[in-house]
């Protein structure tokens, strides 16, 4: 019987560490060629280094739409998160807020990096607004929401 407790406390702490981690989103474009593979590099997170440079190359090479521009900045965003280069995602996010400040996946994956920057009132804040604002995948604004109040002991 106090094996079996020691185990799942030992499960339950190990799930806990595992979800203190915020998730990690991007911005579907389907804008030319280069954006499309900057996409499709954030969604799959397994080549980062590629992925900002197929980012970087769109950006300054493409004609984009403004949604497209802004969620190719966001992308990036993402895959600088995976290099853990926290302020260059910081500097894309806010890049493709200011672009289009009604993109709601923008302010999301920014308070994922506020999360991991240990700025949690800020990342609480973005969580909300991404949420109002709608995003492409709602899980992701709750997701981070919650791991920032855990860590902040707001919960």
């Amino acid at each position: 019987m106090k094996q079996h407790r020691i185990a799942l406390l030992t499960a339950t702490a190990a799930a806990l560490v595992a979800l203190s981690a915020p998730t990690k989103a991007y911005v579907i474009v389907v804008g030319n060629e280069l954006a499309r593979d900057c996409y499709i590099a954030a969604k799959a997170a397994v080549d980062p280094v590629n992925g900002i440079a197929a980012c970087t190359a769109a950006l300054e090479n493409s004609a984009l739409t403004a949604h497209d521009k802004a969620g190719t900045y966001v992308n990036r965003g993402t895959l600088e998160i995976a290099r853990k280069r926290y302020d260059a995602a910081m500097d894309d996010y806010n890049k493709g807020i200011q672009i289009m400040p009604t993109l709601g996946d923008a302010y999301v994956d920014r308070a994922g990096a506020y999360v991991y920057t240990k700025q949690w009132a800020l990342a609480i804040a973005d969580a909300n607004k991404g949420l109002e604002l709608g995003r492409s995948l709602p899980f992701a604004g709750y997701y981070n929401r919650a791991v920032a109040e855990h860590l902040s002991g707001d919960l």
